[in-house]
């Protein structure tokens, strides 16, 4: 028995058991009858048997944790959206309302440009009419004397 054991054992620290055959050593070192060279592993065997009755408390893990992150992801990537969306129509609505300025500040150029014109052909006029006035007056004066 004490040889089988040995074979076991030698087995065992190989990590090549079955557990029928770890099944066999635990039994056998739980046993009062151990040959004595085999005394040695007494208590390590014995610390495996208590430490596998041992009962941890179970703890249980929160499943919606995860669904509390993506649900926060998902919400600031259409947030991100969102502030990428309206800054992009606040800069093409000012782009619009600067293209109109400018549009209306050609047109107006335009208008003024064409009363200056104007304007210009009305004051030659106005040349001609204060030299025919200034004639008029030496004439005039001319008579008085």
């Amino acid at each position: 028995m004490t040889k089988k054991i040995q074979l076991l054992l030698e087995k065992y620290f190989e990590g090549e058991t079955s557990l029928q055959e770890e099944k066999e050593l635990q039994e056998y070192f739980n046993s009062e009858q151990v040959d004595a060279s085999l005394e040695k592993y007494k208590p390590m065997f014995r610390y495996f048997q208590k430490s596998g009755l041992e009962e941890f408390p179970k703890k249980e893990l929160p499943l919606n944790k995860p669904k509390k992150r993506s649900l926060f992801w998902k919400i600031g990537i259409a947030a991100t959206f969102l502030s990428v969306f309206f800054g992009v129509s606040y800069h093409l609505k000012q782009q619009k309302q600067q293209q109109e300025a400018e549009i209306a500040f050609e047109q107006v150029k335009e208008a003024l440009q064409l009363i200056s014109v104007n304007y210009n052909k009305g004051t030659t006029k106005i040349k001609y009419l204060k030299e025919f006035d200034a004639t008029t007056n030496k004439i005039i004066n001319l008579n008085e004397f």
